[in-house]
């Protein structure tokens, strides 16, 4: 009897270190267009090559030059949402994407990495809540995000844009509520029209990491890969071009990715 409730005991607290670690401080995110180093390449028509995998934060640069409003596009392995650091870099540049008032919301497409249990440290649920943030990832995975507020399931009653949401009724008992949200992944947010709604008929900006790619599809990156073959990413920017207006592109990576790219996608 006593091994019983000892057994429990023992996993009600793994459970409570492992789930509710202390929510981590979303700092405060500003930055200077002067903080911004290095250079975009325009090597199309409004089509830049930023670089290596490191530089997805140029892409700033290249958001800056628009002077109407727009969709961005977010074809990448990770999120580029993390909420814990101050300055713009390769990891966290989306949350300052998301100020400049002529982006109307991020779609982030085909991602893999930090999205699952990890998510509450490498995405910033304060844009998911306030839907500027859409998320269709490569398979169908579940997000978990600890929360301060112990009714937020409820803002999410009309949450098309996703396939559930399950709020945590074991975390918030021991007064660390949280909730889990199921995505539609992107190939079935473009078969159901989700995507199609959601842009309608606003103009978009696509930028591209190639580490949404699976490594023996492509190079080793130094963040990791992702888990779209060629043919997927293909796939989404054929889908793109064909549904909706584009006004520019960008694309970070190898640069024999880049070649490779480029020689599918003459129409760019």
């Amino acid at each position: 009897m006593y091994k019983r409730q000892i057994l429990l005991l023992l996993f009600l607290l793994f459970y409570t270190a492992y789930q509710f670690l202390p929510i981590l401080k979303v700092v405060k995110q500003e930055f200077s267009w002067n903080t911004l180093k290095g250079e975009t390449e325009e090597i199309g028509n409004n089509f830049y090559y930023l670089g290596s995998n490191s530089f997805h934060y140029l892409t700033l640069k290249n958001l800056g030059k628009i002077k109407e409003e727009f969709v961005l596009i977010l074809i990448d392995a990770h999120s580029d949402l993390s909420p814990h650091t101050e300055k713009v870099n390769c990891g966290s540049w989306v949350n300052f994407a998301l100020k400049l008032h002529r982006v109307k919301k991020v779609i982030w497409l085909g991602g893999s990495l930090g999205i699952k249990n990890e998510a509450n440290n490498w995405i910033n649920f304060f844009w998911i809540k306030k839907r500027k943030f859409f998320v269709f990832p490569a398979y169908s995975f579940r997000s978990y995000f600890k929360v301060k507020e112990k009714k937020i399931a409820k803002n999410f009653k009309d949450w098309k844009e996703g396939k559930n949401v399950r709020f945590d009724k074991l975390g918030n008992f021991f007064g660390f509520p949280g909730i889990y949200l199921y995505w539609f992944t992107y190939k079935e947010a473009i078969k159901e029209g989700i995507l199609k709604e959601l842009i309608d008929k606003d103009k978009i900006f696509i930028s591209i990491d190639l580490d949404v790619l699976e490594e023996k599809e492509a190079y080793p990156t130094p963040w990791g890969n992702g888990l779209l073959s060629w043919k997927d990413l293909l796939q989404i920017v054929d889908y793109l071009q064909d549904n909706f207006e584009i006004l520019g592109w960008d694309i970070c990576g190898p640069e024999e990715g880049l070649r490779r790219f480029l020689k599918y996608e003459e129409k760019i």
